[in-house]
């Protein structure tokens, strides 16, 4: 998602953007696998924590609107100290 972000952000200030991937399906670890026996596997967890509104509506546009908003409570304890979530955004410090 992280390298959508930036072709995104690049291809609005008008630059040229050429993305690579090391599977043959894009997405990383956002991707969805469909089967024609109708199941569809997502390959990791397709969150966000944006509270962006233009995100938001950019997100949900890509998934025709279908979508559910949960509210959740995470915990990230590490090395004795609680970190906010999301964890890998935090730890820097």
């Amino acid at each position: 998602m992280a390298g959508f972000g930036a072709a995104h952000g690049f291809s609005e200030a008008g630059l040229k953007t050429v993305m690579f991937e090391k599977r043959p399906f894009h997405g990383g670890h956002t991707a969805s696998h469909a089967f024609s026996e109708g199941f569809v596997f997502d390959e990791g967890p397709h969150i966000s924590f944006t509270k962006n509104e233009r995100l938001k509506r950019l997100f949900a546009e890509s998934v025709d609107g279908r979508f559910e908003t949960l509210k959740t409570q995470v915990n990230n304890y590490w090395r004795g100290h609680w970190i906010p979530h999301p964890a890998q955004t935090n730890l820097h410090g």
